[in-house]
């Protein structure tokens, strides 16, 4: 009979090795090993320096998995694995909330964990002889939610269905760090025509992009070990790419949607470099089926911290308009330098159900060629919430041209502003209403 031993390290810096002063072992947390044959499995809580041990245990290959919350019964470390007990498939992993870590050893702006190395491990015994299995390593992650309007409710479905749900899909736990595939998986998918596609690597080139798991840069990259949003632990896969040139999609999506209906298109993006003299920006982009820009936001920073890892949400709301499909687009904005390397996950769209109403009228309504007429677009705020930075957007049929100057939001001149392209409306007052009038002249018949 052999003994299996390890530790469950948190890791301050992420650099994937425990350093003194810093990192701490953490404790109570679940850890299961698993026989591979049979799937009997005995679960342990980590000691108070996150240690673990079973004894007893027979020749035979075995998996290691941390379960931060596992549902069945834990025994104290050591423990016995005569006491295994009868498991069903293979015993999946999951991170334990931040909160495990030590007050004194939390990294500021922390609010979750996400692996360093794998969370699942496969260890043989052989001839009775005692096993360490490799220690692991999770660290600080700061998932920063996009903050909507509580009166907007979301649809459960997303509509994207490429590249497994904007998820990117997950491969075999217990994978190694840069375990990506060696093609690209969604090749068929056109996700980017402005990125080549690399297999996952320690450095990923300028004007390139993978598909891949725990990333682990090495060499002259000053880039973060850093697992995917999804899963946080090495089973997930993400995008990850190095920016060339400003505005280059870096995803791209066409997708049926229900005409003159609102959607919330989300993505979460994240700064690999640790440290940046300038912080780039993701930009999302929707068209309609002539190409036509429906909504459009470029300036969505990514911040970086010198400390921890940040995955940043990001997203814009938009009307289908007469649209039966729209082209969906996330955009590097950055330059060609050390400072724009990127990951991407979880992608959605979903439709929208908003608190307000739109009524337009039009006077008059008949009117000949050169003739001028006036639209009236009331925006109605059913919610007590005030509505900020509306975008506003109305193209005009064929044969109608804009009158430069004319419009007017509440009886105000809005200088520069035109229905046909994109202007914000501060603030739509709850219980209230935002009146938008504009002229257009008839051009043609």
């Amino acid at each position: 009979m052999a003994n299996i031993t390890g530790k469950l390290v948190f890791d301050q810096n992420r650099n994937g090795q425990e350093d003194v002063g810093t990192d701490v072992g953490l404790a109570n947390v679940p850890v299961v090993l698993q026989d591979t044959t049979t799937n009997s499995l005995l679960a342990v809580n980590t000691t108070a320096n996150g240690e673990f041990e079973f004894q007893n245990v027979n020749d035979g290959t075995y998996r290691l998995v941390v379960v931060g919350d596992y549902a069945g019964n834990t025994e104290t470390s050591p423990a016995n694995f005569a006491n295994a007990t009868a498991g069903q498939g293979a015993q999946q992993s999951s991170l334990p909330a931040y909160t495990v870590v030590p007050e004194g050893n939390r990294v500021a702006g922390m609010n979750a964990l996400n692996a360093v190395t794998p969370t699942t491990e496969t260890v043989t015994v052989t001839s009775n002889q005692n096993v360490t299995a490799p220690t692991f390593f999770i660290g600080p992650v700061d998932n920063k939610a996009l903050t909507l309007d509580p009166t907007i409710t979301l649809d459960n479905t997303n509509l994207i269905t490429n590249a497994d749900n904007g998820t990117f899909g997950e491969i075999a736990q217990g994978s190694q760090p840069n375990s990506g595939p060696a093609t690209n998986p969604y090749a068929a998918q056109n996700l980017t025509n402005d990125f080549t596609f690399v297999q996952e690597n320690t450095t990923i080139g300028d004007g390139n992009f993978t598909i891949g798991n725990t990333l682990n840069p090495t060499g002259g990259a000053n880039w973060w070990r850093l697992s995917d949003h999804t899963t946080a632990i090495e089973t997930g896969m993400m995008e990850v790419g190095n920016g060339t040139t400003d505005n280059k999609n870096f995803f791209t999506n066409t997708v049926n949607v229900k005409p003159n209906t609102n959607y919330i298109l989300t993505a979460w993006v994240s700064n690999l470099d640790k440290t940046t003299t300038e912080t780039p920006n993701a930009g999302i982009i929707v068209n309609g089926a002539d190409g036509s820009t429906l909504a459009q936001n470029l300036a969505n920073p990514l911040s970086t911290s010198a400390d921890l890892p940040q995955w940043t949400q990001i997203g814009i709301p938009f009307n289908s308009g007469d649209n039966s499909s729209v082209t969906l687009n996330l955009v590097n904005v950055g330059n060609t330098n050390t400072d724009n390397a990127f990951a991407a996950d979880d992608i959605e769209l979903r439709e929208a159900t908003l608190p307000f109403t739109v009524t337009k009228s039009v006077n008059p309504t008949s009117a000949g060629l050169n003739d001028t007429v006036t639209y009236t677009v009331v925006l109605n705020n059913t919610s007590a919430n005030t509505l900020s930075n509306a975008t506003f957007v109305d193209k005009l049929p064929a044969g109608l041209e804009y009158v430069p100057n004319t419009l007017s939001i509440n009886g105000q001149a809005k200088a520069g502003a035109d229905p046909n392209t994109q202007f914000t409306i501060d603030d739509i007052p709850g219980n209230g209403n935002v009146t938008v009038t504009f002229d257009a002249k008839v051009v043609s018949l």
